[in-house]
């Protein structure tokens, strides 16, 4: 029998819950039409939610994202509205919007699509990586494992390293609709990375399996390429399981964290 795998409440942080929420580092715009700048700042805050810059608890509403990226609040409304439609955001009120935190269970339901979709592309990338390319991959990893080791609170832009060497690699792999498709699994789970990075959700193991992949593509071993891509999204997704359990009250099931069929 299937057991329930969904979020229970969670115990509040010392210190009275999670921290406070800056807004969303965002850019300033060009002027354009309406359609023109409706598609601008959905590009805008799509990145945003795949690097992780936007988190949960941090509202979006139209007059801050309007003043923060020098638009009028009409391109900014149906921006919201299409990320709403889209399953990444939702509006708890009548002004603001939220990117939603995943649960265990669309945690899994991710993790399974994603080791579908990029272990198709790293695999593809295999094929078709050249010198160039592992020489920039080389260097992303490079400024991730910097950024990793790095003291502060810095974790979006390990997120955003993250995203540039993975999209790195994703790019070779010669199918714009696979691409997409990746995209929407990481606009999906990139709140949820920003809010367990800071709390030791990541550390020194993950430029090795980066590592990994990169000694796979130079040696054109697609099958390498694809195991350790699914060790590196198999740690992650385990360590945030790993915390969400130790924030939740009840009794929450072993198997999740450590006999789950990965």
């Amino acid at each position: 029998m299937q057991q329930n795998l969904s979020p229970t409440p969670r115990k509040r942080r010392p210190g009275g819950g999670r921290k406070q929420v800056a807004a969303p580092s965002l850019p300033v715009l060009a002027s354009g039409d309406e359609e023109t700048l409706a598609q601008k700042v959905y590009d805008a805050l799509q990145a945003g939610l795949m690097a992780g810059s936007i988190e949960p608890g941090m509202p979006l509403t139209v007059r801050s994202l309007s003043q923060v990226m020098g638009v009028s609040a009409t391109p900014v409304r149906e921006a919201l509205k299409l990320l709403e439609a889209d399953g990444v955001l939702e509006a708890r009120n009548k002004s603001a919007f939220y990117a939603r935190e995943l649960g265990s269970e669309e945690m899994r339901q991710v993790l399974d699509m994603r080791l579908a979709l990029e272990g198709l592309a790293v695999r593809r990338a295999a094929l078709a990586v050249g010198p160039d390319d592992l020489d920039r991959i080389s260097r992303l990893n490079d400024h991730y494992a910097t950024a990793l080791r790095a003291a502060g609170d810095n974790g979006p832009l390990i997120l955003e390293r993250n995203h540039q060497f993975h999209f790195a690699i994703y790019a070779l792999c010669g199918s714009p609709i696979l691409l997409q498709t990746i995209e929407t699994m990481w606009l999906r789970i990139g709140p949820t990375l920003h809010l367990y990075i800071d709390a030791g959700g990541m550390d020194g193991d993950f430029p090795r399996y980066h590592e990994d992949m990169i000694d796979a593509l130079r040696e054109r071993d697609a099958d390498a390429a694809e195991a350790a891509l699914r060790d590196d999204l198999i740690a992650a997704a385990r360590k945030i399981l790993r915390l969400q359990a130790s924030e939740t009250t009840g009794n929450r099931q072993p198997y999740i964290l450590e006999n789950v069929d990965l």
